[in-house]
């Protein structure tokens, strides 16, 4: 039996749903994948807070506790922003930790920093949450993309904007409307001004631009749908489409990768056009492949969390008997977390958080 204790960066949306996961299904895992998987710790702002798991004796205001416990094997970065979660991650690999992260805005901003961080520590980071949440996409540039040329890519890959376009077809309400029923349902930030504003998307499609061909996008546009209206709507509708966010990526031979975010209607065949509520999509075309669809949940803590946890077994199953794993959880709540001394917890305290 491996032992897999994690450290979760934020006990937020999507740190709080991988804590319920690995409490759920900690039992099945050892029975299918021999791990015991379990989370150690958990870094907050305000221990004080109600939770939406069982955190007693698991929460800390110190970094350190998290990215340079002895006691933990994989961190978790679930917090979002650049910093200070670049900050923690980059911490995390130096003391020798795998780092799981779903943090888009950090990978688009700091890619080469943090591979070059992970390849001296020996390390590989997860990210297959931080694009498509649970659509296995990274994935698949990993491994079968990996032997094809990838030459474009049109994506729908965020989910606030989808659900609030499929509900404004749906019912005809306005923009405004459909965002406070996404934000009660916890598809949509307090602030949703990146998802809206299309700058959400331009990152995750930065992130696949650097899987898919290694390099940047060296020409940017990008536009969201915060001037959407419900006769934009209908107008798409009338004319047999349906209106999406939509990120497009293409590589001309010779030429650097371009990327291209906005609303556009979709013909009511195109496999993008039928994605509903917070689903996110990807038609990838490829030689000698084709095209490759992919398509699932694209936003929410169960959707995110799957993926990140996923990433922690994955990753464990792939490495040699006693590697060493960290595991970072995406909330802002460890922002005002200021970094700590070095911290070294008792040797196997472990016994006592199993009980827990």
């Amino acid at each position: 039996m491996t032992r897999i204790r994690v450290g979760l960066l934020g006990l937020g949306v999507v740190g709080g749903a991988a804590a319920r996961l690995i409490d759920a299904q900690r039992h099945r895992w050892r029975r299918q994948y021999g791990l015991d998987i379990s989370w150690r710790r958990a870094l907050v702002r305000d221990p004080a807070k109600p939770r939406p798991v069982d955190a007693a004796g698991r929460l800390t205001v110190d970094p350190a506790e998290i990215v340079e416990a002895g006691d933990i094997d994989v961190v978790v970065e679930a917090m979002g922003g650049v910093e200070p979660a670049g900050t923690y991650v980059l911490r995390a690999l130096r003391a020798g930790k795998r780092v799981v992260t779903a943090n888009k805005a950090l990978l688009a901003e700091r890619w080469e920093q943090l591979q070059e961080a992970a390849a001296e520590a020996g390390q590989r980071l997860g990210i297959e949450g931080a694009v498509a949440a649970a659509v296995p996409c990274l994935a698949a540039f990993e491994q079968v993309l990996a032997a094809a040329q990838v030459e474009r890519i049109d994506a729908v890959l965020n989910g606030t904007c989808n659900f609030i376009l499929h509900r404004m077809e749906r019912t005809r309400a306005s923009l405004a409307e459909v965002l406070k029923e996404a934000q009660a349902l916890g598809y949509a930030e307090m602030d949703p001004t990146d998802d809206i504003s299309g700058r959400d998307a331009a990152r995750k499609g930065t992130v696949l631009s650097l899987l898919a061909w290694g390099r940047r996008p060296a020409d940017v546009q990008c536009r969201g749908i915060e001037d959407v209206t419900p006769a934009d709507v209908a107008a798409a509708r009338d004319a047999g489409g349906h209106l999406r966010l939509v990120v497009s990526l293409e590589a001309p031979a010779g030429g650097e990768p371009r990327l291209r975010v906005g609303p556009q209607v979709l013909p009511a065949g195109h496999p993008l056009a039928g994605l509903e509520g917070p689903d996110n999509g990807l038609c990838i075309q490829a030689r000698p492949l084709g095209r490759l669809f992919l398509s699932g949940p694209g936003a929410g803590g169960d959707a995110t969390a799957c993926a990140v946890v996923g990433d922690v077994i994955r990753g464990t199953l792939a490495r040699p008997a006693g590697s060493k794993l960290v595991v970072i959880c995406d909330e802002r709540e460890a922002t005002a977390a200021a970094p700590g001394p070095g911290h070294r917890a008792a040797d196997d305290p472990l016994a006592a958080a199993d009980r827990l």
